[in-house]
């Protein structure tokens, strides 16, 4: 959505997967909460809080000064997570519990047989409702104005376009993808790593974007 029908570059967005990890931990931990449908809403929600204000920021800009500003973001949270030993547990990460799928506690399953048997099937139907809410999305009007300032931004705006406004809203639904795609790397293995949220981790999705499609 943001580098394909936005055409805005981001190096950071493992910030926000690094975010559902976390949250993730801390539901599951300090909070107590077994539900993993909570747990994605809270991990929404916290990303979304997150994206606006950095999304206010980095969507004044484009090309690298983008690229540049969403990887600055991305490595204070890494260093965050990395120097707040006694929040984040520093290099080592936080635990996370399995949690309840729709309900259903899958606590005598053996770790492999979890990821591979209800955790795998609960991602699938994730991805397949996540894909269509997309195909959606792209589809309609704000889909039409993202690509609309992508090709031409002033005449976009001319047009009428709230130009930065289109691209806040895209940055944020990224934000609350990139969460919940956090929550289960989290969940599957069962810990919420700051590594997870490092640059390198970013240039992992940029380069997956590209290779399956960025337009697509």
């Amino acid at each position: 959505l943001l580098f394909g029908y936005g055409g805005l570059l981001s190096f950071g967005h493992a910030l926000f997967i690094g975010i559902g990890a976390y949250t993730a931990a801390v539901a599951t931990g300090p909070l107590g909460m077994r539900s993993l449908e909570a747990i994605l809403a809270a991990a929404i929600v916290v990303s979304v809080a997150a994206a606006v204000p950095i999304g206010l920021l980095c969507v004044r800009y484009t090309k690298i000064f983008f690229g540049m500003l969403t990887l600055s973001f991305g490595m204070l949270f890494h260093s965050f997570l990395i120097k707040f030993y006694a929040l984040t547990g520093g290099d080592t990460g936080m635990a996370v519990k399995r949690p309840f799928l729709v309900g259903l506690d899958f606590g005598a399953l053996p770790r492999v047989g979890f990821q591979t048997g209800p955790l795998y099937y609960y991602a699938l139907v994730l991805a397949v409702l996540g894909a269509l809410l997309m195909w959606r999305i792209v589809g309609s009007p704000f889909g039409l104005h993202l690509m609309a300032q992508r090709d031409n931004a002033r005449k976009a705006e001319f047009l009428g376009v709230s130009v930065r406004g289109v691209r806040l809203a895209a940055f944020v639904v990224s934000a609350a993808y990139a969460a919940v795609a956090g929550v289960l790397l989290a969940v599957r293995g069962g810990n919420a790593d700051p590594e997870i949220a490092y640059w390198t981790h970013s240039g992992e999705l940029v380069f997956l974007t590209v290779l399956g499609g960025a337009g697509h």
